[in-house]
């Protein structure tokens, strides 16, 4: 019989994007309030010029960013985290719109997950409505990319920034 291992340990990642670049400040001090020091964070960019997926909601001018969390986290609970984000969202809306949009997932050596309330082929149930969804595999000191990882995780910074994490997570796991 196979021995059974608990759950392999992870970096916590966020995905931030907002209306206002003035947010980040705000938003990265409460996130470290949440989920402890922020290991690293990638370069702001802007994020409608790679998709007009979130326009309507949030308006023509979106920035983001990615963090990621210097503690190990467990993947015991993942989901909370995407229950946490909506709520952090819920706190930033005006008038029923979001001016935050929040993506958390996590980083192991063997891929890169994001979580997420819509189901789809690809995404795994965890509990609570939320689904995991294996966005980049692991291979060699990086990550390759799958039919739908999205095109802002596609950029050869995001790759940069996705393999410089998994560096650090094998250093201190």
């Amino acid at each position: 019989m196979a021995k059974i291992d608990p759950a392999p340990r992870a970096l916590l990642f966020q995905a931030v994007m907002v209306n206002d670049v003035d947010m980040f400040v705000d938003i990265e001090s409460l996130l470290q309030r949440y989920y402890g020091k922020i290991y690293s964070q990638s370069n702001c960019f802007q994020f409608d010029k790679v998709s007009s997926y979130y326009q309507s909601e949030m308006g023509d001018m979106l920035w983001k960013k990615f963090y990621i969390f210097a503690p190990c986290i467990s993947l015991e609970h993942v989901h909370r985290y995407k229950l946490e984000s909506q709520f952090i969202e819920s706190r930033y809306a005006k008038q029923g719109k979001r001016c935050l949009n929040l993506d958390p997932g996590y980083l192991t050596l063997y891929q890169f997950s994001l979580l997420t309330t819509k189901p789809f082929s690809h995404r795994s149930y965890l509990a609570d409505g939320i689904y995991s969804e294996c966005t980049l595999i692991a291979k060699g000191n990086g990550y390759v990319l799958l039919p739908w990882t999205y095109p802002d995780y596609q950029t050869p910074d995001a790759m940069k920034f996705f393999k410089e994490a998994k560096t650090y997570l094998k250093s201190i796991i």
